[in-house]
C-alpha cells in the first residue's frame, strides 16, 4: 500500500526569506491584542474573557490559545515584550547618546500607547515600575561610573531616584496630554536642565 506524505510548504517573503507563517502569526496577535485592549476601555480587567476576545476578533478559541494561556497570559506576554524593549534601549544608555535613547523610549512608548494609556488610567500592575527601577540600576551604575568617576554610590543613588521618578513622570504627563509634544524638544529640554546642573557639581 502506497503512503503519501503530507509537505507543508510556508511561503517565504522575498525580503526576509521568512515564512509566510511568521506574518500570519503577527497579525493575529496584533489583532487580539487590539481586541483586548478595546475590550479595557469598556470594562473591567477581569470582566473580558477568552470568548469575547476570539469573537470580536473574529478568531478561533484555538488561535488564542496557541499563543497564551489565558486572559493573564496575554497582558504578561504584553507587558514583557514592552519591558524588553525598555531594557534593550536602556541598555544603550550612558551620557554620549543620552538625548537619542531617551528619545527612542518615548518611541516605545507612543509605540505601547495601548499599554500605557491602560496603566495611566488603572495604573500599572503591581510592582511593574519598580521593576524597572531595580533591573536597570545596576548597569546603569556601572556605566556612569566610567564617565563620572568622582560620583559616590550615595550620590548615584540620589541622582538616578530623581531621573527615573523624574523621566517616568514627564511621560506620563506627555501621555496625558495625548501625546502631542515633540520627544526630542521634551528631551532636549530636560536633560539640558538636568546634565547642567550635574556637570556644575563635578
Amino acid at each position: 500500500m502506497n503512503q503519501k506524505r503530507t509537505q507543508v510548504i510556508f511561503m517565504t517573503s522575498p525580503a526576509t526569506g521568512r515564512p509566510a507563517h511568521n506574518r500570519r502569526t503577527a497579525y493575529t496577535k496584533t489583532a487580539i491584542r487590539r481586541t483586548f485592549f478595546e475590550l479595557l476601555e469598556e470594562k473591567d480587567f477581569d470582566k473580558i474573557s477568552v470568548r469575547e476576545i476570539c469573537q470580536r476578533a473574529d478568531i478561533n478559541r484555538s488561535t488564542f490559545y496557541r499563543h497564551y494561556d489565558d486572559i493573564n497570559a496575554l497582558m504578561k506576554s504584553i507587558e514583557a515584550e514592552f519591558v524588553s524593549d525598555i531594557d534593550n534601549q536602556i541598555e544603550r544608555m550612558d551620557p554620549e547618546v543620552f538625548d537619542a535613547v531617551l528619545v527612542g523610549l518615548f518611541d516605545i512608548v507612543r509605540d505601547n500607547s495601548d499599554l500605557c494609556c491602560y496603566m495611566m488610567k488603572c495604573g500599572p500592575r503591581k510592582g511593574f515600575i519598580n521593576s524597572l527601577f531595580v533591573k536597570n540600576y545596576d548597569r546603569t551604575h556601572i556605566k556612569w561610573k566610567k564617565f563620572f568617576p568622582e560620583i559616590t554610590d550615595k550620590q548615584f543613588r540620589w541622582m538616578y531616584i530623581m531621573f527615573f521618578n523624574g523621566i517616568v513622570s514627564v511621560i506620563a504627563e506627555w501621555i496625558n496630554s495625548d501625546f502631542r509634544e515633540d520627544p526630542s524638544t521634551i528631551v532636549s529640554f530636560t536633560t539640558s536642565i538636568y546634565f547642567n546642573g550635574f556637570r556644575k557639581y563635578f
